[in-house]
């Protein structure tokens, strides 16, 4: 009997072979946190193998802890975005950044987004970057602050000199309890705060605060900037529905905008709303479906994209046989679109003729149902010599048409923009 040998030689050969593979030389790349030689690895991987969105998201989770590790503040801030957005693929990189980084800034902001994530051992140590003399990190750090506990702390960092700090304070003071004096520290903010994220967050954060804090919130719906103002709408709602009702009601019988079309769009999605406030929301609509101003008529759109809501639809078909405007011709048949498919696409077509965003996003409509010609705008779309474009069409092509290994290449892009964006794609793909 000569088989149990051979047996136990092909065992052991095979072992062999998966340790020092091309599976094996893509781990030893990564482990080595060697980029250029991971993707090579990995491209012989897949001359062999195939595909593996798997193992090429572990690639570019790398080139984003790289990214998310570089002194260069708008790379690292677009690497850290692209893990929070990568899903259960990126949060090995994330746990790694927060224990293993030597830079402070990426392992604050990787302990915030693992406190996001629900991770609870993260807490102690963003809790004690509450006395960092680096702003950005004490922002970072008053997330992971019991409000119960620590409200003394947070409501002194409302007067914090740093806008980012205030803004944090301000968020996280809306996760906590009712409280009077937060209440009135909030309203004070929310209306003098020089900085408007600032007083967006406070703004946000009254919602939280019942019917006490509607009269503070009915005056933010005339701050000068329109980001306070849609705030203010939906803080309102949150705060007392009823009182909420009336106050953004009013906006409904004011010459078009976002505020109002914000209004709009949640009157007509309130459970418990009457049919006369549903009704005048679907009455405004309308008439900013048909405003002088393009912006205007695509924010419409998109507020009637995102209402499940086809009483609309005649009015969405008609602005739509009338319409000119690029943007908003794609804002309309994305509203269409769930509803009324056939009556979408002739419009998403002919959109991919341009050479814009809107003829990006209408490929990527198109190529989540498998159109050829979708894909193949997309593709031509990453040698776009726009980097806002090429980023664009690189997630598109990985999350939404599913193709992660087609934007490989833009991994070693010019742009690092373009580079980061390409990798979250992938990343984000991963999780399929």
């Amino acid at each position: 009997m000569r088989c149990r040998p051979l047996a136990h030689g092909l065992l052991v050969f095979a072992l062999v072979a998966c340790s020092s593979g091309p599976r094996a030389r893509v781990q030893s790349a990564l482990d080595a946190r060697d980029l250029a030689a991971a993707r090579e690895a990995y491209e012989s991987f897949r001359s062999v193998d195939g595909d593996d969105p798997a193992l090429l998201g572990r690639v570019a989770a790398l080139l984003l802890r790289e990214e998310a590790e570089s002194n260069d503040p708008e790379r690292r801030d677009a690497a850290m975005m692209q893990l929070r957005m990568g899903g259960v693929a990126a949060q090995w990189t994330l746990d790694a950044l927060a224990r293993d980084t030597d830079h402070p800034v990426a392992r604050a902001q990787a302990l915030w987004a693992l406190d996001a994530l629900g991770q609870s051992w993260v807490a102690p140590y963003l809790a004690v970057l509450a006395d960092s003399q680096d702003p950005e990190l004490r922002a970072l750090s008053l997330a992971a602050l019991d409000v119960a506990l620590d409200r003394s702390t947070l409501l002194g960092a409302l007067a914090d000199a740093h806008a980012e700090v205030r803004r944090a304070a301000a968020v996280a003071l809306g996760k906590g309890g009712p409280d009077d004096a937060t209440r009135v520290a909030l309203a004070e903010v929310a209306r003098v705060d020089p900085e408007r994220g600032v007083r967006v967050a406070a703004t946000n954060a009254l919602g939280s605060f019942g019917p006490e804090a509607v009269d503070a919130l009915r005056g933010r719906l005339g701050d000068p900037f329109s980001s306070v103002r849609l705030a203010a709408v939906g803080a309102l709602l949150r705060a007392d529905a009823h009182a909420g009702t009336a106050a953004v009601s009013a906006l409904l019988a004011t010459p078009p905008s976002p505020a109002g079309i914000e209004a709009a769009r949640r009157l007509s999605a309130l459970a418990d709303g009457s049919d006369t406030d549903r009704e005048s929301a679907r009455v405004y609509l309308r008439a900013v479906l048909h405003t002088h101003d393009a912006t205007l008529r695509s924010q419409a759109a998109v507020a009637l994209a995102s209402l499940a809501d086809d009483s609309m639809d005649a009015s969405l078909r008609e602005a739509l046989a009338s319409e000119t405007d690029r943007g908003v011709r794609l804002g309309l048949a994305r509203a269409l679109m769930r509803r009324d498919a056939e009556a979408a696409l002739p419009t998403l077509r002919a959109l991919l003729a341009g050479d814009d965003m809107p003829a990006i996003q209408a490929a990527a409509l198109l190529a989540a149902r498998g159109e050829e010609a979708a894909i193949e705008r997309l593709r031509a779309a990453l040698t776009d010599e726009d980097g806002l474009r090429r980023r664009v069409a690189a997630r598109l092509l990985a999350v939404d048409a599913g193709r992660p290994h087609e934007i490989l290449g833009l991994l070693s892009d010019a742009d690092p923009l373009v580079r980061i964006q390409a990798a979250g794609g992938i990343l984000a793909a991963a999780n399929r």
